[in-house]
């Protein structure tokens, strides 16, 4: 592939992503009605307690308030791998020439990467749970991670990590109350 080729690759790319990117600073799209008994943080279906004995002694109430924390720590994961992204494409492009197509492509992945974390934050805030703090070993690995993973290897644990994330929007399993009658 010529230089002209990979720059028109990536005009083409900024392009596409700048059509597709969704902007979460939006708050309507985070207004949720918490009053409702029925509200879960995801589909039920989707608790790993779904479908046992402790999720059956659950009120519909400790059932909904278990999803809403199980999609805040999820999202907590997935705010920690788009951190990961970010890190891993500013280190790989910091001293680059702004003006390269592909070095603005990155540039925008990194601040689409940032607008995903800010719309599980607003995710959190809006079923209204609590995200718990890691361990101090997660942060130590991270850090690590962060540190020392390079290139693809960096680029392809985090993009498996994030895997997780498209499954769930592929498949109608997404974040935010669902109202559900079991």
């Amino acid at each position: 592939m010529t230089v002209s080729d990979s720059n028109s690759l990536f005009e083409d790319l900024l392009v596409s992503a700048n059509r597709l990117s969704f902007d979460p600073r939006n708050p309507a799209v985070y207004e949720v009605d918490l009053d409702n008994e029925g509200s879960y943080g995801m589909s039920p279906e989707w608790s790993p307690l779904f479908g046992t004995r402790t999720w059956a002694s659950m009120s519909e109430a400790e059932r909904s308030e278990l999803t809403r924390s199980e999609v805040a720590q999820y999202l907590g994961v997935g705010i920690w791998l788009e951190l990961g992204l970010q890190v891993a494409l500013l280190r790989r492009n910091h001293s680059a020439d702004p003006s390269r197509a592909d070095v603005r492509f990155l540039l925008n992945e990194c601040a689409d990467e940032n607008l995903h974390s800010l719309m599980f934050v607003n995710a959190i805030s809006s079923i209204g749970a609590r995200f718990y703090r890691r361990d101090r070993s997660f942060g130590i690995f991270g850090w690590l991670f962060r540190t020392f993973a390079w290139s693809e290897v960096a680029y392809g644990i985090i993009l498996a990590g994030e895997e997780m994330f498209d499954v769930r929007q592929r498949y109608g399993k997404g974040y935010g109350c669902a109202k559900r009658a079991l």
